[in-house]
């Protein structure tokens, strides 16, 4: 069975550095052939199973294969260890702070899910309440990855 993994390094570059205007656009097209895309993706691929397999690793080794969050905003990673059906984010703490005190969509946030391979009520929840998350990730022990974000007609 083929490993479905995420990259996280893609989805947190800050996006203020990106220009997307529509002459920017046109000088940088280029056409790809069938065997460039399809390099590109299995590159793509290759580099998203590292990433989940590291956070993964990271639950097992470090925290008893139970549930582990990862908020990642400007390049930074703040890890929050949690016990097998949630992550606490305690009031005062560093990653409690950043997810109150962060700009609207500007944290990207995974973490593993040991028992159970799709979206619990809580990261619903989590999502939905905090504004300066964009992307919610999530990453079963069997390497299922998901993520739901906050597209500009989120409201």
């Amino acid at each position: 069975m083929e490993k479905n993994e995420s990259n996280i390094t893609d989805v947190t570059q800050n996006e203020e550095q990106l220009d997307n205007s529509d002459e920017q656009s046109q000088r940088n097209e280029k056409t790809f052939s069938q065997e460039e895309v399809s390099q590109l993706i299995k590159e793509r691929i290759a580099r998203e199973r590292k990433k989940s397999d590291e956070r993964i690793k990271d639950a097992k080794e470090n925290n008893n294969s139970n549930e582990v969050g990862y908020l990642l905003k400007d390049g930074k990673v703040i890890k929050v260890y949690g016990d097998q059906d949630n992550v606490s984010f305690v009031p005062g703490e560093k990653a409690t702070e950043l997810l109150l005190d962060s700009k609207p969509n500007s944290i990207v946030m995974l973490h593993n899910h040991p028992g159970q391979s799709g979206f619990s009520l809580n990261d619903l929840e989590m999502f939905i309440e905090n504004k300066s998350i964009r992307t919610l990730t999530i990453v079963t022990n069997y390497t299922v990855v998901k993520y739901i974000s906050k597209t500009p007609l989120y409201n």
